[in-house]
């Protein structure tokens, strides 16, 4: 399979594209980037009880968005819903005001 020529296109390889976060898929992988890092933290903070079964769904609009296996889970993060916030707004510099957790049974329960 033959590749165009570069010469005078306007063509972007798939590397250009996704690195340049003006674009579509730029800024979708800056936002999985940015969500992996806060439930990288989250696990960090959260310890070995609750930690490792906490999925960060979205950050939007000062509203935290989180995915548990099981209402157990679901009641540790409303118990440390104050820590969660204070660790957000320290390391990420974004004001958390509501935390709601969803749960998802399908999602691996680690521990």
């Amino acid at each position: 399979m033959k590749t165009p020529a570069k010469n005078g296109s306007n063509a972007k390889s798939v590397s250009e594209i996704v690195a340049d976060s003006g674009s579509p898929f730029g800024a979708l992988l800056a936002q999985a980037k940015a969500l992996s890092r806060l439930e990288n933290t989250l696990r960090e903070t959260l310890g070995p009880e609750c930690g490792p079964s906490v999925h960060a769904v979205s950050l939007h609009h000062g509203t935290l968005v989180l995915a548990v296996p099981a209402a157990a889970f679901a009641a540790q993060l409303r118990r440390q819903e104050q820590i969660i916030k204070a660790v957000i707004c320290e390391r990420f510099q974004k004001n958390v005001q509501e935390i709601r957790v969803k749960i998802d049974p399908s999602l691996p329960k680690r521990r």
